[in-house]
């Protein structure tokens, strides 16, 4: 199992879709590697605002993820079971140069189970509901969805922003052996 640390570029990512007009790749899928590795396509141009950067250990705006559809979803998940303690989301959270698409509904979901194709990682079998958390810091912070006990170990964290321009920077996954999470600012669950 995994230990301390962020987690997320040890993992896969995977996603339902991406921005058309600046991710040179907008379909659905599973990246071909840990930490970010992005797909590659004939019309792979750009990498800007991709699911693939949610987990490439960059922070800022062209490491980001914009949905380009309500309710899209996306995430990271490992081979090993991991022993998570938090999860934390921001927009442009590396840098002070925007301060749009935050903020929205987001849906937070964890896997106790393996998975590792799309149809599995996408699906709604195998999921569970940790809650959603209405008012995300839309710029500068991370929020953080503080989590008791992933006994058994958590196999993928998935996100469902209701917003179709949501703007997602890094999705950190702490492991339980990590520094606490910053107590600022305060999520509730809905």
């Amino acid at each position: 199992m995994g230990g301390g640390g962020l987690l997320q570029t040890a993992g896969t990512a995977f996603g339902e879709g991406s921005l058309s007009g600046y991710c040179g790749d907008t379909g659905s899928g599973v990246a071909p590697g840990l930490g970010g590795a992005m797909r590659t396509s004939a019309n792979s141009a750009t990498t800007i605002h991709c699911w693939d950067n949610l987990n490439d250990g960059r922070m800022g705006n062209s490491y980001s993820w914009i949905t380009g559809a309500a309710s899209r979803k996306a995430g990271v998940f490992w081979s090993s079971a991991q022993q998570v303690s938090g999860i934390g989301l921001s927009r442009d959270g590396g840098t002070t140069s925007y301060g749009d698409r935050g903020g929205g509904s987001v849906k937070l979901e964890l896997s106790y189970t393996p998975m590792s194709t799309a149809a599995e990682l996408l699906g709604s079998s195998g999921w569970v509901e940790v809650g959603s958390v209405t008012s995300w810091a839309s710029v500068h912070q991370i929020s953080w969805w503080q989590l008791s006990s992933t006994a058994g170990g958590v196999y993928a964290v998935r996100i469902t922003p209701t917003d179709a321009s949501a703007c997602i920077d890094e999705l950190q996954v702490a492991g339980v052996a990590a520094a606490s999470p910053p107590p600022l600012p305060t999520v509730s669950f809905v």
